[in-house]
């Protein structure tokens, strides 16, 4: 973590030692500029995009082959080998939502 007393600020003399006070000014001031710039929700928002371009992805990279074994369905006396599937996730697509029934709200005026 960044410890504002090891530091000597940009443009300041070298004797010249920036207060904690005048740090935490300085913090609120970066951090004000950045909420009027991008809004309040930018930042989630921003995220949220992050996360379903590219992390979505990776997580299905990521995950390890599933291995479905069928079971037999009947005790013969002849010994099926049931089927094995190894199923593994490639490319994913995300699309818009879309629904199926009559209990469903689209917009956010369709809820009230």
């Amino acid at each position: 973590m960044y410890d504002p007393d090891d530091d000597v600020g940009y443009g300041e003399e070298e004797g010249e030692e920036i207060t904690r006070d005048l740090w935490q000014e300085a913090c609120w001031i970066v951090i004000s500029s950045y909420f009027d710039e991008k809004g309040l929700v930018r930042q989630q928002l921003d995220s949220f995009d992050e996360f379903i371009q590219m992390s979505v992805q990776r997580i299905v990279e990521d995950s390890p082959e599933i291995d479905l074994q069928a079971e037999s369905l009947h005790m013969t006396a002849d010994t099926e080998t049931p089927p094995r599937f190894l199923l593994k996730f490639e490319q994913i697509y995300l699309s818009k939502p879309t629904h199926w029934g009559k209990r469903w709200c689209s917009k956010p005026h369709d809820a009230k």
